[in-house]
């Protein structure tokens, strides 16, 4: 009896995974028709460069272009991209798979944890098929980059399967934590997450204190050996700016992130939240503190207590502690942010209709209800899939949704320069650099720049033309100085020179004028025509 009863339990878990692949093949199918974009290049997945399958472990994730700087410790997702490039080659067709294949796994373990949670197949069946086809997930998983987070997102749920049906198997979750700490920085909220979650069952105290251990100190062993051996890519150091706005702008994004949840509309490839408190930070810290009491309150109820601390552990990175400003006052904030929070807002949501349902309602009501919602959801997931079939398409989409961002503007020039669009490439770079010079206060300026010289260089004349049409002659001609100084065999730079001088640029008196190797360049220039100064 007991057998027949394990086959079936494992019969009914097969046939959910290949459920879920099947209907992850059919929606994200629009996506193997797109190409690499944006940080896929960054990131070393482009054609004709990939990592080295073992030097990865020793290198950062990628360097800041221009500065250097390193950032990020993800040797398995760098050796994945080198695998993958040279036994199928430079081809995005399988990143594309890959990443549809590991969130179909995703969702599968989800509903693995949400069975034996709620005592129910078709409870966790919903809550994987949520997970599943929600349009927040889009991002995640359509973009080859996304790569890290879907295979430190499978770590983490296997883990917390392990921690919740496994006691027994007391090292599994921190084996499973530390290899997801290879693929990105995301499982150290894992000891958080587990520490704060309700008991699954009945277990010795051993059972439930030894597993937690081990994962703290498989987080102490992962910061302090970046601290020795990576120091460059510290996690321990304190962040120097102050931390009330940050707060500010993290409660904002929650209340963002709590509306997409509910109502997924729109692609915002970057989004960016400004720092300080607003009506829509307070929300957020209301917001935030009501979970946090539904959490503790619910601790008990199936899914209820776990989902809840799910969700506000996923968001703990984001929470203004250690911030990413892609301009000045504004946060960085990205839809993927939300990938793994989103398996415990399902949790949680699964969990509080149970527990407003009779049993007797809950197998009546779930079926309909999770078709109809599975069904709105599949069809937007499907319509923002499909943007990712053109990187442009993508861009313009981004660009819609942060028009003031200099890097969807580089991100959307570069789209159309690689589909040699090259005027409207060149238009891009150049409003690019004025909102870089608008709002990047404190950051060089060729940090954001494009990622090759070929693309700087477009950047430079279309900041020329921009400019000298816009009757900033002194502009448009130090963009043509910076372009003869980058590339002194380029005549774009003397012809931008040319127009400005033709315009009747002069140069402000001495002292008056700026600093720096295009200055100087520009004064010798000038120097040379008669009656410059």
């Amino acid at each position: 009896m007991l057998a027949k009863q394990t086959a079936s339990r494992q019969a009914g878990a097969g046939l959910i995974l290949l459920s879920f692949a099947a209907l992850a093949l059919v929606i994200y199918l629009p996506c193997l028709d797109g190409d690499f974009i944006a940080d896929d290049y960054l990131h070393i997945a482009g054609p004709g460069e990939a990592p080295e399958l073992f030097a990865c472990w020793l290198e950062p994730f990628f360097r800041v272009p221009g500065s250097g700087e390193a950032q990020y410790y993800r040797p398995l997702t760098l050796f994945a991209y080198g695998a993958v490039t040279r036994l199928l080659g430079p081809n995005p067709v399988p990143f594309h798979l890959l990443n549809i294949c590991l969130h179909s796994l995703n969702a599968w373990l989800l509903a693995l944890i949400a069975i034996g949670r709620l005592g129910s197949r078709r409870g966790g069946a919903a809550v994987g098929l949520i997970f599943l086809l929600h349009p927040l997930q889009v991002e995640e998983v359509a973009y080859i980059s996304g790569l890290g987070g879907l295979g430190a997102c499978a770590c983490c749920l296997g883990a917390i399967w392990a921690w919740s049906n496994r006691p027994g198997r007391q090292v599994l979750p921190a084996a499973l934590m530390a290899v997801g700490l290879l693929w990105k920085e995301s499982p150290l909220i894992l000891p958080v997450l587990l520490s704060l979650a309700p008991e699954a069952g009945e277990r010795s105290r051993r059972e439930r204190i030894t597993p937690l251990v081990l994962l703290w100190a498989v987080a102490a062993a992962y910061l302090l050996g970046r601290e020795i051996f990576l120091p460059q890519l510290s996690l321990l150091r304190p962040e120097t700016s102050p931390l009330l706005p940050r707060l500010g702008a993290s409660s904002a994004g929650l209340v963002t992130t709590l509306r997409l949840l509910f109502f997924p509309t729109g692609l915002h490839f970057y989004r960016t939240i400004p720092v300080g408190w607003s009506t829509l930070s307070w929300l957020g810290a209301l917001a935030g503190g009501a979970l946090l009491v539904a959490a503790i309150s619910g601790r008990r109820k199936p899914g209820i207590g776990l989902g809840i601390f799910w969700f506000l552990a996923a968001m703990l990175p984001f929470s203004g502690l250690r911030p990413l400003y892609l301009q000045r006052d504004a946060v960085f904030w990205g839809e993927h942010f939300s990938y793994f929070a989103l398996g415990g807002g399902g949790l949680a949501a699964a969990g509080t209709l149970r527990f407003l349902l009779d049993r007797k309602g809950w197998r009546r009501t779930l079926p309909p209800a999770t078709a109809a919602i599975a069904a709105c959801l599949g069809l937007l997931t499907l319509q923002q899939a499909s943007l990712w079939s053109s990187e442009t398409a993508v861009a313009r989409s981004a660009v819609r949704g942060e028009p003031d961002l200099f890097r969807v503007r580089g991100f959307l020039a570069e789209a159309l320069d690689r589909e040699g669009r090259c005027l409207e490439a060149a238009a891009q770079y150049g409003l690019a650099r004025r909102l870089l010079a608008r709002h990047a206060d404190g950051i060089a300026e060729e940090e954001y720049a494009p990622f090759a010289a070929a693309h700087l260089r477009l950047y430079l004349i279309g900041s020329g033309l921009n400019l000298g049409r816009a009757g900033d002659l002194l502009g448009a001609a130090l963009a043509g100085a910076e372009l003869m100084r980058l590339f002194p065999d380029d005549p774009a730079g003397n012809f931008l020179l040319e127009r400005a001088r033709a315009g009747g640029l002069k140069l402000p008196p001495a002292g008056q004028g700026g600093t720096g190797p295009a200055w100087e360049l520009l004064r010798g220039k000038m120097r040379q025509e008669p009656g410059g100064r």
